[in-house]
């Protein structure tokens, strides 16, 4: 390669490097990565994770249009789904609009977000086509207030005993009864601080 004669040299001077690297566009993996992780909150390992799936899209749309945590929706996206393929589930069955149907569920408590990989499987598994049939099929839908009021006195009735003897330390046991039967029907915060109260009202606790 000859030097071009016919074109005079430009000289190139830090200044026009400096402005060249502000104005590029281009960004590196690392800082596109660290970009997702502060626009949405979430750990450096989920942000890898969102951004090198072919799911970042469905992602950030699902964020946008329900509120649900973004964390959760990232790990159900990379970790839960990918989980439910190793068991030999066909991922091919579960559609965007499953997905992004499922999640706007649990944005509006229709169903616990414990419930969504339950949701997925039976989708998954063809026994369902839609997240509507996944919820009945399963029996997953939500609990009222006053059904899930009900259904804590009676497990607080049920075990009076044992919580009279150990207070407010029954709590985790009670919790743990009362999430079995009501598991991926109501948001388990929710049980969590409802039990809490009622255990208070009667140990007189607080």
């Amino acid at each position: 390669m000859y030097p071009e004669t016919d074109i005079p040299p430009i000289a190139i001077s830090k200044e026009m490097l400096s402005r060249l690297r502000e104005s590029s566009s281009i960004k590196t993996w690392d800082e596109y990565v660290d970009e997702l992780s502060k626009r949405y909150g979430i750990n450096r390992v989920l942000a890898e994770k969102i951004f090198d799936s072919d799911r970042l899209d469905l992602f950030e749309r699902i964020v946008e249009s329900t509120g649900v945590q973004a964390s959760f929706i990232a790990s159900t996206l990379t970790e839960t789904i990918v989980s439910l393929e190793r068991q030999g589930l066909d991922s091919s069955r579960l559609k965007d609009e499953h997905v992004e149907d499922a999640f706007i569920r649990v944005a509006r408590g229709d169903v616990a977000k414990e419930s969504i990989a339950s949701i997925f499987e039976v989708i998954m598994q063809g026994r369902a086509d839609s997240v509507d049939k996944a919820i009945d099929m399963l029996g997953l839908r939500a609990v009222s207030d006053e059904e899930l009021s009900t259904t804590l006195d009676g497990i607080i009735g049920e075990n009076y005993n044992v919580l009279r003897e150990k207070g407010d330390k029954a709590l985790g046991m009670l919790m743990g009864i009362a999430m079995k039967r009501l598991r991926g029907r109501v948001d388990g915060n929710k049980v969590n601080a409802l039990l809490k109260r009622k255990i208070e009202e009667i140990t007189g606790k607080k």
